[in-house]
């Protein structure tokens, strides 16, 4: 729910918690805005726990699709020595494309930027600044 929204159902919660807590129309009254506002911060926070779960979860799959893939290029590296003599199973051996997979890397912090320095320069009495700024440049 976007943030314009949720402040316009806090702004008419708030009003049927003072102003209309008398009232009810058919269907709608503070009691039924209080119960859904109570289901939908529950249900938000199942999210949020199944998005950990999930992330978790991933994070293990991961660890076991990294294993498999390690002992996988092992067996190859053995199935290539076994079949060293045997051309044809070699082929089969090298036709298969393992490659381990890249490590993931960390998200980088931007570069610090170094202060601008500044030569202030001197200007001999005789000369201008434009004719300073020739030389310089």
């Amino acid at each position: 729910m976007n943030s314009r929204i949720a402040q316009a159902i806090d702004g008419l919660s708030s009003l049927f918690d003072d102003q209309l807590s008398d009232v009810s129309f058919p269907g709608v009254d503070r009691e039924v805005l209080t119960e859904l506002r109570a289901a939908v911060d529950r249900a938000r926070e199942e999210v949020a726990a199944c998005e950990e779960a999930l992330d978790a979860a991933n994070r293990v799959r991961e660890s076991h699709e990294d294993a498999l893939i390690k002992a996988a290029i092992l067996a190859q590296r053995y199935a290539r020595i076994y079949a060293s003599e045997d051309e044809a199973l070699l082929a089969c051996v090298d036709a298969l494309e393992l490659e381990e997979r890249p490590a993931k890397k960390k998200p980088r912090r931007p570069r610090k930027k170094k202060p601008e320095q500044t030569i202030p320069l001197a200007l001999p009495s005789d000369e201008s600044a434009a004719d300073a700024a020739i030389k310089v440049a």
